[in-house]
């Protein structure tokens, strides 16, 4: 059993883990540069939220781990338990394209936003506010 859970993590790590780190990354704040971009193609939401959902893609990755598991191992029943995977975690993907709770972004994008985060004036120029409040250390991140 060992075997085959350490197994399954290893075929999912090499995609999962590079997506997680990189939305734990955006999460933190450390790289803000992407929040002023414009919306990437095929995600629908109103504003850039791409390396958050990419996080929620890696984190979904390793919710697959046991459903995989359980295929390795050759268990009757690993048809139900690979249904019951999908059947949780493709709606979380489908929704995160589309929606994106202000609730579920990290305290620095709100505080961007508040500070009037991507925008458009009457002329049509787009304006993006400073991705660094002045309370916090812009030195120490990086681009």
């Amino acid at each position: 059993m060992v075997f085959e859970l350490v197994l399954a993590t290893l075929m999912v790590t090499p995609v999962a883990l590079p997506c997680l780190l990189y939305g734990i990354s955006a999460w933190r704040g450390r790289r803000r540069s992407w929040a002023a971009l414009p919306l990437a193609p095929m995600f629908y939401t109103k504003r850039n939220y791409l390396p958050l959902q990419i996080g929620v893609g890696g984190l979904i990755g390793y919710l697959w781990v046991p459903a995989l598991t359980s295929t390795l191992l050759g268990y009757d029943r690993s048809e139900d338990v690979w249904l019951w995977t999908v059947v949780v975690t493709t709606p979380i993907l489908l929704v995160a394209m589309y929606w994106w709770p202000d609730v579920a972004l990290p305290r620095w994008y709100r505080s961007w936003l508040e500070r009037g985060g991507r925008s458009v004036d009457q002329q049509g120029n787009v304006v993006v506010a400073p991705l660094w409040d002045d309370s916090e250390d812009a030195g120490a991140a990086r681009p």
